[in-house]
């Protein structure tokens, strides 16, 4: 039963992002994936969590709740940066980083630096960025078709440059 509860839950957050992804897509945009030519290049910069974006607007979310990406120029690893709350006081801290296993296309494979988190069988988690265009991308966790409850799609939205 508390598999199936959480099951409900995961499809319902699921369908939750995939309806506020929808709703950030203005109508001159097309809902499709576009071909990004450089997903990578694309990825740099700062992002915010399309659920933040929603709630406190793009502006606001992008000054508070933002997380930077700098992908290294020999494009093997991608250095990243988030705002922490440190004692009521917003501040840039460095996160782990990624290394770069392959890109296909649209989508960028990649394992977090120190990731502690495994599959059953033992193997790392693969982190997929998949650009659905220059401003929107979405994580989810490559898993087997029986592990999909545990990498739900986080949509991103690109912040103003600063």
């Amino acid at each position: 039963m508390a598999v199936s509860l959480f099951r409900g839950k995961a499809m319902k957050h699921l369908a939750l992002c995939m309806l506020v992804v929808a709703s950030m897509l203005s109508a001159d945009r097309p809902a499709r994936a576009q071909n990004v030519p450089d997903p990578l290049d694309a990825f740099n910069g700062r992002w915010t969590w399309v659920g933040h974006a929603e709630k406190l607007g793009k502006a606001k979310a992008c000054a508070e709740h933002w997380e930077e990406y700098k992908v290294s120029a020999d494009r093997r690893e991608i250095r990243n940066s988030y705002l922490s709350d440190k004692g009521g006081t917003l501040t840039p801290q460095p996160g782990r980083g990624y290394i770069v296993l392959y890109r296909d296309g649209n989508s960028v494979a990649m394992y977090l630096n120190e990731e502690s988190r495994k599959y059953k069988n033992g193997d790392h988690w693969v982190w997929v960025m998949q650009m659905e265009n220059p401003d929107l991308f979405y994580w989810r966790i490559l898993t087997t078709t029986t592990e999909q409850s545990e990498g739900p799609k986080y949509a991103r939205v690109r912040c103003p440059a600063n």
